[in-house]
């Protein structure tokens, strides 16, 4: 994903009542420093999955039962960022939360993300965890964490990754919901809704 991509999903912040439903799911795993977490290529994925379907139209990435979970206010609204498509959805109180999913592709994979990251400020993070067994990282500009956004990537083979991004109130817990949505599409693309 460019640097406009990245810059993009870190740029909605609302000011609102948090992330309800969204980080209410799932576990609440908070990434540390990434001054302190070791930086390592993601490029291995065991069990590639088959994205063409929602890389095409991002919108299809949650099913409507997962979005009533999530509390969305409506139906996503396909978008284009830095010239991929891309799907943002209203979660929460009001639409409070803004959740966005994008997906990409690089010969390099989340190896790419790395070496943005690693060659953009050294304050930025870049923290390698995984979701559902895919290989995935935490990745932004420092300080976005604590205005409530996150942005979590997520390896579908060793050349694709999509991107979840959360922007809400500020202090909220962003990075928890990033991973329930992460997780959501990755059922979603597992039972091919």
């Amino acid at each position: 994903m460019s640097n406009d991509a990245h810059r993009r999903f870190g740029i909605p912040i609302l000011v609102a009542l948090g992330i309800v439903g969204l980080a209410a799911c799932g576990a609440r795993e908070i990434p540390g420093s990434g001054s302190t977490s070791p930086r390592f290529h993601l490029v291995t994925v065991d069990h590639p999955l088959d994205v063409k379907r929602y890389s095409d139209d991002p919108c299809l990435s949650l099913s409507a039962e997962q979005r009533a979970r999530f509390g969305a206010t409506a139906p996503g609204q396909s978008q284009t960022s830095a010239g991929l498509p891309s799907c943002m959805w209203r979660f929460g109180s009001a639409g409070a939360t803004l959740g966005y999913v994008v997906y990409d592709t690089s010969p390099t994979g989340l190896a790419g993300l790395d070496a943005l990251h690693k060659d953009r400020n050294p304050h930025d993070y870049y923290i390698p965890t995984s979701i559902e067994g895919y290989p995935a990282a935490y990745n932004a500009f420092n300080g976005e964490r604590d205005i409530g956004t996150c942005d979590l990537s997520v390896a579908t083979s060793p050349t694709a990754y999509f991107t979840t991004s959360i922007s809400s109130a500020p202090g909220a817990d962003g990075c928890a919901a990033a991973k329930n949505l992460a997780a959501a599409v990755i059922a979603t693309i597992r039972e091919g809704a």
